[in-house]
């Protein structure tokens, strides 16, 4: 109790839910461990069907996610003491040190919650990605001419990135979109996934987050992808056999190049061709266009920040905006990808924050039992 009481200036500033015990912890835990569970079978069940089960791997992002992990984990060992002295300044700084690390590293958060969501996390994005990666042979491309229409009815017989490309000429601010729109991307993944492993908003929120990131991933990156299956405006000649309204965009995305590079999304566009025609399963492999997980999941962001950090909330909705032009203008997506992975996520995060409220009852009566 009396280390409690010397980290308290520290504690009270990163550490979360300190009226929470460790069965609400594990509580937690347990119901993000079923989803993914159940998203695994669903998905084993689905390819033993159609396909050879051997193609579905648990541990495609496990490496490179845990670097990150580690990564972390070293760079706050290294900078806490920094933090400490400056911004807490104890009397007995050593003393202080140990419990500090004791608290933020070996609480019943971090070991019933945090460690266990974290470890549970790129499994299940193995599972999604392996899956995502098998759709064109479960159900081949064939939506894409469809999709090219629907967006030509919305916008009143344009192509949406036509319209888009006069309001975005420049071809550095391409280059600035392309940098938001993975390198980004992909590094607010990771940041939001730990943030609200770590973080020190309620546990509510932070579990019906993983509730929802699951479900984002298994229901649109999945299901629907298998169901709506399409590869986007940057395939759309090699998929349709067409020569399709997109030519002139990609030749000018081609054009834009740094120091001899081509734009990231180029780039990774080849690389995942070239995977789909050799059936090489690779980190970040398979090809989907809709629903857009990349709006999707920035969108799921956004949400998790309302009420408790509302500039971070209208920061993300923003974010979400600038992906969705994006997802346009770099020949990814189609216009109608993007509203219908808004919609869905909109109602992903309703239902989650009801299946949080029922699983937080029912962990509150069965402790009164």
């Amino acid at each position: 109790m009396k280390g409690k009481k010397t980290c308290i200036r520290d504690v009270a500033f990163v550490r979360p839910n300190q009226h929470c015990t460790g069965q609400h912890y594990v509580w937690a835990t347990l119901s993000v461990l079923i989803l993914a569970f159940l998203h695994t079978i669903i998905i084993y069940a689905v390819v033993t069907l159609n396909l050879d089960t051997h193609q579905i791997r648990v541990d495609k992002y496990v490496y490179n996610v845990y670097i990150i992990y580690s990564t972390v984990l070293v760079l706050f060992i290294c900078f806490y003491p920094f933090f400490v002295m400056f911004f807490v300044r104890p009397k007995k700084l050593v003393k202080y040190l140990i419990n500090g690390y004791r608290w933020h590293l070996l609480s019943k958060e971090r070991i019933f919650f945090s460690y266990p969501v974290l470890a549970i996390i790129p499994l299940d994005k193995s599972i999604y990605s392996s899956f995502k990666a098998e759709i064109p042979n479960i159900n081949p491309f064939w939506l894409d001419a469809s999709l090219c229409k629907l967006d030509r009815i919305i916008f009143l017989g344009q192509d949406p990135w036509r319209i888009l490309r006069q309001i975005f000429s420049n071809p550095e601010i391409t280059r600035v979109i392309d940098f938001l729109y993975h390198p980004l991307w992909i590094s607010l993944l990771s940041v939001t996934v730990l943030f609200h492993a770590l973080g020190r908003h309620s546990l509510e929120n932070r579990l019906r987050f993983f509730l929802g990131y699951i479900i984002v991933w298994t229901i649109l990156g999945n299901a629907c992808a298998a169901v709506l299956s399409s590869a986007g405006p940057c395939y759309f000649s090699q998929i349709t056999g067409q020569a399709g309204p997109y030519e002139e965009l990609m030749r000018y995305l081609h054009s834009i190049q740094t120091d001899g590079q081509l734009l990231n999304a180029v780039q990774i566009q080849e690389r995942l061709w070239s995977g789909h025609i050799s059936t090489v399963l690779e980190y970040g492999g398979g090809i989907s266009a809709m629903p857009s997980l990349h709006i999707a999941t920035t969108a799921l962001f956004a949400l998790s920040m309302r009420h408790r950090y509302p500039a971070a909330e209208k920061m993300l909705y923003i974010y979400t905006l600038v992906i969705w032009i994006g997802s346009i203008l770099l020949g990814w997506h189609y216009a109608v990808d993007g509203l219908v992975s808004v919609l869905c996520v909109m109602v992903i995060w309703y239902y989650s924050g009801k299946l949080t409220n029922t699983i937080m009852i029912m962990k509150k009566d069965s402790s009164e039992e």
